[in-house]
């Protein structure tokens, strides 16, 4: 994967002075990043490599140069000295998420759907989750009632939504909705045309499911979506469970900048 990468013939691949440890750990982050890119998930001083001058030839022996500094070419340079590079956002910090689950749920599929950005499967999946932690009743009729939303231990909860939330950056999950919601001083009217569940003068509801916006670029608050054609009660229900009551705490300030649950 690295010798495709290297095989480019750009003139600053392999040029330059050998970068330090930190500036090594930088370029690993940000190829980790990239979904469709080379995959480093080592740590650390790379070894040394030098490129060989003849075409087609990509690495040969260590040197002086590194890898590192090839790499370099392609990303571009280090963040200035002295300053910490920021991890990119997006799935990679989904990793970083237990799936814990007090109701022996397997929230794998969950995961690797948010990693690929299918957020409307990821929707579907999560949905299927919590209905099958509601009960039977639920199961049956294949929904949720808004009184069954206390049969959803903690635990699930805040795995759910530590999973949007990790592949949004901030913006989706329902901690996040219930930050917005706190926003509108509680008016649902306000609230749906924050997420941007309704649209035009008459605040008509999008119509599901090709109605919503199923990307990164959507408003914060907009996914999971919850269907509230039969009234508000369960997204309500949600939002207030207990898995989310430190929501609400922290300051205007720190919610208009997504401020993340303690327990996050």
């Amino acid at each position: 994967m690295l010798s495709r990468a290297i095989r480019t013939g750009d003139a600053a691949i392999g040029a330059g002075s050998p970068p330090s440890d930190a500036h090594h750990r930088w370029l690993i982050g940000q190829l980790h990043g990239q979904r469709n890119g080379p995959r480093l998930l080592a740590r650390g001083p790379l070894p040394g490599a030098r490129l060989d001058e003849s075409p087609g030839v990509v690495v040969r022996s260590a040197g002086e140069d590194s890898i590192g500094t090839a790499l370099e070419g392609l990303l571009g340079p280090a963040p200035p000295a002295g300053e910490e590079a920021s991890a990119p956002d997006g799935p990679e910090g989904l990793d970083e998420v237990e799936l814990e689950s007090e109701a022996g749920q397997d929230y794998v599929k969950l995961r690797e759907l948010l990693r690929e950005g299918l957020f409307r499967e990821a929707g579907d999946e999560t949905r299927a989750r919590l209905v099958e932690m509601a009960g039977p009743d639920a199961v049956s009729r294949r929904w949720v009632y808004w009184s069954e939303v206390k049969f959803i231990p903690i635990a699930d909860m805040k795995t759910i939504d530590s999973l949007w939330r990790a592949a949004s950056g901030g913006k989706f999950g329902y901690s996040a909705q219930k930050e917005v919601f706190l926003r509108c001083q509680k008016r649902w009217t306000r609230f749906f045309k924050e997420v941007s569940w309704t649209t035009g003068e008459n605040n008509n509801y999008r119509q599901w499911p090709g109605g919503f916006d199923y990307s990164l670029e959507a408003p914060k608050g907009h996914m999971p979506l919850t269907n509230c054609l039969r009234g508000t009660q369960l997204l309500q229900a949600l939002m207030e469970h207990p898995a989310f009551e430190g929501i609400g705490s922290a300051s205007e300030a720190d919610l208009q900048g997504g401020a993340l649950p303690d327990w996050m």
